[in-house]
């Protein structure tokens, strides 16, 4: 079968809510459409299993007053947003909401391991690092299954696929003049998307290691998430409209060489975060708005090694 979530299974003989529904199971049944809010009105459910459909948007907001749910098992489908801080309020058995586009931090609630949970996945989703401690890629088992009282995070993929989302929405992605396989609604593999280069990296996957998006009517902030990038080496974003550093933007372990933003909107000091970039060889700064230049960069990459112009 196919088609969305219908309202009237929520509702008994008599058109009232149906409270004494405890469990609804439709897997693999090409659902599409968002998960409607009458759901919600079977107060009595305590697992609901959607998984492998094609549902999409957030969770509805009226589902952490369902008390007595202790499953929710969403995995694939195409769910968005946030993982909301609600969730935090069940006490789960199994969430399971792995293989989804939800994006962001994780909530707060994840910081410690839930007291009753005996499955948590999350896997597969663009989540931004870090993740909690207690929740580790070393709970995946050799099948590919998740170890009792543990949390299934799998590096790499998913986790380089959550940065770039962040950058994408910090640049004013919607905007840029072109972005293959960037979109939130169907965004492609890291290592496939517009200006995205990649070589083997950690464990023999393919690692981001060059982002070049000149002239592209990037705008916005380069948000300090980009250097959660473990390989990244190399960015060209010059000849497009940034207005600003994000004033976090530094490691003291980060290998990037080359930074060049040229020709943008950048304007006030030059961010001193950026002499903390132990590996930086080249930032071209050029033909922007700048007015001063920082004394804490390190002489190896003051003039003429960084181009500088504080004139447009």
């Amino acid at each position: 079968s196919s088609g969305s979530l219908p309202d009237y299974l929520f509702l008994n003989r008599e058109g009232d809510d149906d409270v004494s529904l405890q469990i609804l199971d439709i897997s693999n049944c090409q659902l599409t459409g968002s998960i409607p809010d009458s759901i919600c009105s079977a107060t009595s459910l305590n697992t609901i299993i959607l998984n492998y459909n094609k549902l999409e948007g957030g969770l509805p907001e009226c589902m952490q007053f369902m008390n007595n749910l202790t499953i929710l098992d969403l995995f694939t489908n195409t769910l968005s947003g946030s993982i909301p801080e609600w969730l935090g309020l069940h006490s789960f058995d199994v969430l399971k909401l792995s293989n989804n586009h939800f994006t962001g931090y994780y909530p707060q609630w994840m910081q410690t391991k839930p007291p009753n949970i005996i499955t948590l996945d999350i896997s597969c989703n663009r989540l931004c690092l870090p993740a909690p401690l207690w929740c580790s890629s070393s709970s995946v088992a050799a099948d590919g299954t998740c170890d009792t009282q543990r949390c299934i995070i799998k590096p790499g993929y998913c986790e380089e696929g959550a940065i770039l989302d962040l950058f994408y929405e910090a640049l004013d992605g919607p905007s840029w003049s072109s972005s293959e396989g960037w979109s939130p609604r169907s965004p492609a593999a890291p290592c496939m998307r517009q200006g995205v280069s990649c070589s083997s990296g950690v464990g023999g996957g393919n690692n981001v290691t060059g982002i070049a998006l000149m002239r592209n009517n990037l705008g916005g902030t380069i948000p300090a998430s980009l250097l959660q990038l473990p390989l990244l080496k190399s960015v060209d974003l010059s000849f497009n409209f940034i207005i600003d550093i994000d004033s976090n933007f530094t490691s003291a372990t980060h290998n990037i060489t080359t930074l060049n933003l040229e020709n943008n909107l950048l304007s006030g000091e030059i961010p001193t975060s950026l002499s903390l970039l132990p590996s930086l060889q080249h930032i071209d700064l050029s033909h922007n708005l700048y007015s001063t230049m920082p004394l804490a960069l390190p002489t190896s990459l003051l003039p003429p090694h960084l181009p500088f112009n504080p004139n447009r």
